[in-house]
């Protein structure tokens, strides 16, 4: 049994990197006002699993509380790819936010990198929005 769960945290590992690297492609390509976009994005995902029973399963249809992930990363990822440039921002915020939660608990060192490599991102999108929200309320007040 320990064989054969590890062969499969192996195999998510290939598939995540995978998607981790056309998600980064995605981001070096995004213009100033996309990114800000979406960090709008990703603090809104973020608050929507953070009130998810369990967060690494949002954005699934079926929650199964044995399994260790669920195709709501896959799903999301399938967004990234869309032409229609909405729903790749949405699909990447999504990706971001339910990979950080699979991958939090990791126990594999090339699966804690990965998460230290994509919760990065996400705190650094999460933060941009945060200031961008208190230049607001400054600029407003």
């Amino acid at each position: 049994m320990k064989y054969l769960t590890r062969a499969l945290t192996l195999t998510r590992l290939l598939a995540l990197r995978r998607q981790w690297k056309a998600v980064q492609a995605r981001l070096f390509q995004l213009a100033g006002e996309d990114e800000v976009r979406l960090a709008a994005l990703v603090f809104i995902e973020a608050a929507h699993a953070a009130k998810h029973p369990m967060p690494q399963f949002y954005g699934c249809e079926q929650v199964e509380a044995y399994r260790p992930w669920t195709d709501a990363a896959d799903r999301a990822f399938r967004d990234v790819l869309d032409v229609d440039p909405r729903w790749s921002l949405k699909g990447i915020a999504r990706w971001l936010t339910v990979v950080t939660h699979e991958t939090r608990n990791a126990c594999l060192p090339a699966m804690q990198r990965l998460h230290r490599d994509v919760a990065h991102e996400f705190e650094r999108l999460r933060a941009l929005h945060e200031r961008i929200l208190t230049v607001r309320r400054v600029r407003a007040a």
